[in-house]
């Protein structure tokens, strides 16, 4: 064995020394010669029309070299309304609070601030849609304005969103316009007969809040036209090639005149995949004909960013006396901001079910569209609200049967080959190891803890489970035997 073997040991991470001695690289440490600052003005209102945006006074600020408007951003065929990264900055409309309206690139902070003073935006304030409840009333007011949403006619009834410009174009008396983003709906066999064979049945509401990520670096970019018709880009972003190519679709850019260098990410945990901001900062570059780096102030981050769902899911569950477990019905509402995620509520409504077996069930989720910031990733994107919806009902269930917790968690999980939410075949995973592990270990149930201490807190101790798909996208690595021995691996992974 030589000093080189890395495989199966443990060996220090590659940057922890430059991280602890304070030499790492982040976003917002990155300087450029010239360096311009980029600010951008968000809107104070969660719902408006932009009536007009005088940039003039600004402009003729001493140390401004550029300023730019909707009027700045260029048209591109692949336009999509109903995307978060093509309304970087609003149009005209506004639909949540912080969106940017205008930004500006100047000599200093002081100087980019002076100048965001000296824009003047005329607004005409429109009603607000602030909870999911509200947004599916017959009566709401409408979120979007720039596209429609048609329904599919097959049976599983998903929602498809078909995006039009429907600035220009007259709509349709018939059509059916909601805040609906998205729907589905997942059942399997009887749930009126399983939840008459339960014993016992709890039914419950679950709501978690929209929470940030709370990264410590807030999103950071610094764009430079370095040469004719080419960008490059440093950000501390979670996926380079994502946020490369999300720049080049909503500006219209080749993807080979983008040079994206992800710095040091300052936390991310999901928030940071694409990025949301470049474009701002590579409209303002390209204007100003110097490098623009665009910082945001945690006030603005917490505004506008990506933070995790809101989600309100009522479940009623049924379980037999032997703690054989009979049934599920959910409905799950997620708030998925002014723009649709695509995908998180869908991920919510199938995973509910999936860790324990149940004999029937019916799942069905809705997106909802509100006046609030877009919901992105945050470390399982509804994985958190799941767990404390499903696990809090098994604990009941298991309370009111008078079965200890693990044993009824153990003899109700999924296991390889059972049918997930899907129907497709669970894959083998560890869940039974780890609990096998808190026995043998002595965790669980372990030495009863005294229900209050002398100080007057209360102990306890508790057990709940998650789980997560894993990725099934492609993948590529580049190998590259050096002449010392080593191998230098190439990959787009970041962090």
């Amino acid at each position: 064995m030589t000093d080189t073997r890395v495989v199966g040991q443990s060996v220090q991470r590659i940057d922890a020394e430059e991280k602890v001695l304070g030499q790492a690289i982040f976003a917002a440490d990155f300087r450029l010669n010239n360096e311009l600052v980029g600010k951008f003005i968000p809107s104070p209102y969660a719902h408006a029309e932009i009536l007009s945006i005088d940039i003039s006074k600004a402009e003729a600020l001493a140390g401004v070299s550029a300023v730019i408007t909707p009027d700045d951003i260029p048209d591109v065929p692949a336009y999509d309304p109903s995307s978060r990264f093509h309304a970087f900055m609003a149009r005209r409309f506004v639909v949540f609070a912080g969106q940017p309206v205008a930004a500006v690139a100047a000599k200093d902070l002081a100087t980019a601030e002076a100048a965001l003073d000296l824009i003047e935006v005329q607004y005409r304030p429109l009603p607000v849609v602030i909870s999911p409840e509200q947004a599916i009333q017959p009566d709401c007011p409408l979120v979007v304005h720039d596209y429609r949403r048609t329904h599919s006619s097959g049976g599983s009834g998903h929602t498809q969103m078909t995006a039009v410009l429907a600035k220009d174009s007259p709509v349709d008396e018939e059509q059916e316009l909601t805040n609906i983003a998205d729907s589905n709906v997942f059942r399997h066999g009887d749930i009126e007969a399983a939840f008459a064979e339960s014993h016992v049945i709890i039914e419950n509401t679950y709501t978690v809040p929209v929470v940030h990520q709370g990264y410590i670096e807030p999103h950071a970019v610094v764009a430079h036209w370095d040469r004719p018709g080419h960008v490059s880009v440093w950000e501390c972003v979670q996926g380079t090639f994502a946020a490369r190519d999300m720049i080049a679709r909503v500006l219209g850019i080749p993807q080979t005149s983008i040079t994206l260098n992800s710095t040091e990410i300052g936390g991310g945990f999901g928030g940071k995949v694409e990025g949301i901001f470049a474009p701002i900062a590579v409209l303002l570059a390209k204007k100003a004909m110097r490098p623009v780096k665009l910082v945001l102030t945690r006030k603005e981050e917490l505004m506008g960013s990506n933070p995790a769902p809101h989600s309100i899911i009522k479940v009623k569950t049924g379980a037999k006396k032997d703690g054989t477990l009979t049934a599920i019905e959910a409905e799950i509402l997620v708030d998925a901001g002014a723009f649709p995620s695509g995908w998180i509520m869908s991920s919510i409504t199938l995973t509910l079910r999936n860790s324990y077996k149940f004999e029937a069930w019916y799942l069905k989720g809705t997106e909802v569209l509100t006046n609030k910031a877009s919901i992105a990733a945050y470390r399982a994107p509804g994985g958190p609200n799941v767990s404390f919806a499903i696990e809090s009902q098994i604990d009941e269930l298991a309370l009111r049967l008078g079965i200890d917790p693990l044993t009824f968690r153990m003899e109700n999980l999924v296991q390889e080959g059972d049918p997930l939410t899907s129907m497709e075949p669970q894959v083998r995973t560890g869940a039974r190891e780890v609990l096998d592990a808190l026995l043998a270990g002595g965790a669980w149930p372990g030495v009863p803890l005294p229900r209050r201490d002398e100080q007057g807190w209360l102990h306890g101790r508790g057990i709940a489970m998650g789980g997560w798909d894993g990725s099934n996208g492609p993948a590529s690595a580049l190998a590259i035997l050096d002449a010392d021995g080593r191998f230098r691996i190439v990959l787009g992974t970041v962090d």
